[in-house]
């Protein structure tokens, strides 16, 4: 009976010091325009980037809110951690995008925009950024909001992906080196 409880106890602190899935947060980081109006053509052109933060996989839908088919993005090894994305609506409208994981998945967090299309020939002009998207802008690339308090924040340093080292090697990270052993 002791031994397999000192066995239980040392299956749980296995477990326990086992690294916690990392979910990567996403953000769209910039709407350009955030309003427009129609074209002549009839559509209006709006460019989103979005940005995951984080070490992992995710496999995220965006939905541009305009009943069209949502479209599939991928962050994570061997793909960008920012991308540009370009949607156009034909209608006038207000617009929710939202970006999130795929269902089933909970491998990134959601983020949302939206855009507004007005009729041709109306004078659309831009509204104006919130003060967070301002302040989450100070921070470098590289870096995550921590914490923001209004004209207060802090950034942290984003850790980079482990690198695919060759076979016989591992690979390690410590302060401020990365390599492998």
């Amino acid at each position: 009976m002791r031994i397999a409880l000192v066995a239980l106890l040392a299956a749980c602190s296995a477990l326990a010091a086992q690294p916690v899935h990392a979910v990567r947060s996403l953000e769209i980081r910039e709407v350009n325009p955030s309003a427009l109006a129609l074209s002549k053509n009839g559509a209006a052109t709006f460019t989103l980037v979005i940005h995951a933060q984080g070490t992992d996989s995710c496999l995220a839908i965006l939905s541009a809110g305009d009943g069209e088919r949502p479209r599939s993005l991928q962050f994570g090894p061997g793909k960008p951690d920012t991308q540009t994305v370009r949607l156009t609506f034909r209608k006038a409208g207000r617009y929710v995008i939202d970006i999130g994981p795929r269902e089933g998945q909970a491998d990134c967090t959601k983020a949302q925009a939206v855009v507004s299309v007005h009729p041709e020939g109306s004078d659309a002009k831009p509204a104006a950024k919130p003060a967070a998207a301002k302040v989450a802008a100070a921070c470098p690339d590289g870096w995550s909001m921590a914490t923001n308090d209004g004209a207060r924040f802090t950034c942290r340093l984003i850790p980079p992906r482990p690198l695919a080292c060759p076979a016989g090697t591992a690979y390690f990270s410590q302060g401020t080196q990365l390599g492998c052993k």
